[in-house]
């Protein structure tokens, strides 16, 4: 059963595939959201925000958006392909 992914969720999810604290996940989270990020002139300025945020390195930080949109690609992405499961359960 595919699950629709809310912010607690991608939260969680960033913790795992990241290696990063809740604290820094939602920081992250927080950086996605008051930017546009599926815009790709958008990358670097949410890079050196990542970078600043959690004082990572631009490497780290490259790594972390990387992760971060395929979380998000990989949840549209069954959505769509889902779209009337039922995600309640």
């Amino acid at each position: 059963m595919v699950k629709k992914m809310n912010k607690t969720m991608f939260i969680k999810k960033i913790m795992e595939e990241a290696n990063l604290s809740e604290n820094e996940s939602t920081l992250v989270n927080s950086i996605l959201e008051d930017n546009f990020f599926l815009s790709k002139s958008n990358k670097p300025i949410i890079i050196s925000k990542i970078e600043e945020a959690i004082n990572v390195d631009s490497d780290r930080a490259l790594e972390i958006y990387n992760i971060a949109i395929n979380i998000i690609k990989t949840s549209i992405k069954n959505r769509l392909i889902h779209p009337f499961k039922n995600l309640n359960k």
